[in-house]
């Protein structure tokens, strides 16, 4: 079982100083928009009325999931620093390596090869990074393609790890019925400097992303200038009509939502 270079440490604390109550407060801030705006669509629908949020939520959904994965990939970091006994940083790097094999999954897909070794991309075609947010770059945002194409090549070039042994040692962390024996010689070859080598590279994509999804907001409010005034008229409008759904119960709630909901949509075409 051995231990992280001290080389390998400092270049984890300086990948780390990433604010971490900064991005905490916006995971929190995005979390709670999200609850809102749950409980407000269920009330328009109890009035017969319908409020089209779907693809900005979506979106603030995959910020959201960005935010929480660098807070995790964070905390494995800190965890391992004041970690007293070798096991501690052992459980770290175990973490470590279900965090990116998880993340990874959910963010781009995993390829796969059928029975003829040919290679199978259904399963990143359907992530949100091609699915949606390539969608938004090819049609609406052309000028980003540069920055979005940087990333992807980070995600496609991070594939060089290797993901069958990470998701073989995933398996054997997670279930423990998979085998004592072999869930502990799995822990006592785990080099827990190369997992943390791993995790560097792969908290500087959350931290592009994370940067790159504000972007996105900010230009895809811009692009559509000519028919902003409207829209955002036909959205403030339409947020403060829920005035007429408040009663004595809710009627703090629906403020609060209106207020987060109008400043969310001010920001953007700013």
């Amino acid at each position: 079982m051995s231990a992280i270079s001290e080389e390998s440490k400092l270049h984890l604390r300086e990948s780390t100083e990433q604010k971490i109550e900064e991005v905490t407060k916006e995971v929190d801030s995005l979390y709670s928009l999200l609850r809102k705006m749950e409980i407000v669509r269920s009330l328009a629908k109890e009035k017969g009325a319908e409020l089209n949020l779907e693809g900005i939520e979506n979106l603030i959904k995959f910020r959201l999931l960005i935010g929480l994965l660098m807070l995790d990939l964070a905390s494995c970091i800190r965890m391992y620093s004041n970690a007293k006994f070798q096991y501690e940083g052992l459980f770290a790097a175990k973490q470590v390596i279900i965090i990116i094999n998880e993340g990874y999954k959910t963010i781009y897909g995993y390829l796969q090869k059928n029975d003829h070794n040919q290679v199978k991309t259904a399963q990143r075609n359907k992530s949100f990074w091609i699915r949606e947010i390539g969608k938004i770059i090819e049609y609406d945002l052309p000028e980003l393609k540069n920055e979005y194409a940087t990333l992807t090549k980070a995600l496609d070039d991070y594939s060089i790890v290797d993901f069958d042994n990470l998701k073989k040692q995933r398996s054997l962390f997670v279930h423990y019925d998979k085998g004592t024996i072999e869930l502990y010689q799995e822990l006592s070859e785990l080099d827990i400097d190369t997992t943390f080598r791993k995790l560097i590279p792969f908290l500087e994509i959350m931290k592009g992303m994370f940067a790159f999804t504000d972007t996105i907001i900010k230009l895809y409010a811009q692009k559509t200038e000519d028919a902003r005034s409207a829209r955002q008229k036909e959205i403030e409008d339409s947020i403060l009509s829920f005035n007429q759904f408040k009663n004595e119960h809710n009627e703090k709630l629906i403020q609060e939502f209106q207020e987060k909901a109008l400043k969310l949509f001010r920001s953007i075409n700013n």
